[in-house]
């Protein structure tokens, strides 16, 4: 089992081109891509505990989770209407 992440960082205005602000850009990328580096194991583990067996799916947390349960919610309301 792979996944493929794909992630794109949008800049608007005048901070999108240009040398006026081409150090912030650099270290805005250089500290995303150090924050989902760091995500690359514990990610890779969540993986294999899912695959387990003993995984029995989970459960929403209150506090953690509340963005995930409205979406997963609001696509469950519409899927009887997809086509």
């Amino acid at each position: 089992n792979r996944t493929r992440e794909l992630l794109q960082i949008y800049c608007v205005g005048d901070s999108v081109v240009g040398d006026k602000h081409a150090r912030a850009r650099r270290e805005m990328l250089n500290g995303w891509r150090a924050v989902f580096e760091e995500d690359i194991r514990p990610l890779e583990e969540m993986q294999r505990g899912r695959n387990s067996t003993a995984f029995d799916g989970g459960a929403f947390s209150p506090v953690l989770d509340t963005a995930t349960h409205h979406f997963h919610r609001w696509v469950a309301a519409r899927y009887p209407y997809a086509a």
